[in-house]
């Protein structure tokens, strides 16, 4: 279900509510249940908003601004989570999330953009060495299977280029650096239409770092042995009608 409204210009009001039922068909199953709310508004070159709700098992409230900065877009959220008493066994404390970049794109030949973000994950732990612990807990797997936690250390920054040398061709290269661990992710992607509805993609993901790292690799705790992550190099075709 969703409402939206716009009291006046340059404003809106949207709620949404996603109620699931449990098991028996008669009560809401509120851990799988959703229901938030956001207001924005419009001053000057910027739009701010703020929202907040309640999302399947944790309580979510944030702000989030974006507007022009210089010849740029500037972005920058922020998000606190907290949770009921005894939904979880590892007895989560509340945590804050925040976020900020700047994109561009250049008026050149080849359309150069580029973008660079800072992200602050405070679930996240400072120490490589507790990154098993962290990935055990119920409240960060509960998170991590929808998809709503993807890493595991507090201070990230990244980059990312595309260009467009062909009308018809684009490229483009994003890496991800954990700040604390100096583990990193590049990703290399081409991607060119061979023929009418045909799209051909080929792509490379990239990990480095020490061992143990987010990126890099881990230890095990129990022989000693260090595994490195894999990288991955792909290829594959889209064909549309």
């Amino acid at each position: 279900m969703r409402l939206e409204v716009a009291p006046f210009a340059g404003s809106s009001v949207e709620a949404v509510a996603a109620p699931v039922r449990d098991e028996d068909a008669e009560n809401v199953d509120v851990a799988a249940s959703a229901a938030a709310g956001r207001a924005s508004v419009n001053i000057g070159t910027f739009d701010l908003a703020a929202s907040g709700g309640w999302i399947y098992d944790r309580y979510v409230a944030g702000f989030d601004a974006q507007g022009p900065l210089g010849g740029a877009l500037l972005r920058a959220a922020v998000t606190r989570v907290s949770f009921r008493p005894d939904d979880f066994a590892d007895d989560p404390d509340p945590y804050v999330r925040a976020m900020a970049d700047l994109d561009y794109g250049f008026a050149w030949p080849w359309n150069p953009y580029v973008l660079v973000e800072y992200h602050y994950n405070g679930l996240g732990e400072d120490d490589p060495e507790k990154y098993a612990e962290l990935a055990a807990r119920e409240s960060f797997t509960a998170a991590a299977s929808r998809g709503e936690a993807v890493n595991l250390g507090r201070h990230y920054g990244a980059a990312m280029i595309s260009v467009m040398p062909h009308p018809l061709v684009t490229a483009s290269a994003t890496s991800i650096v954990n700040l604390l661990d100096r583990g990193a992710y590049a990703a290399f992607v081409l991607t060119g239409s061979v023929v009418e509805s045909l799209e051909l993609q080929l792509g490379a993901n990239l990990t480095f770092g020490p061992i143990p790292s987010e990126y890099g690799g881990f230890e095990d705790p129990f022989t000693g042995k260090e595994y490195e992550t894999a990288d991955l190099y792909y290829a594959y075709l889209k064909w549309y009608w």
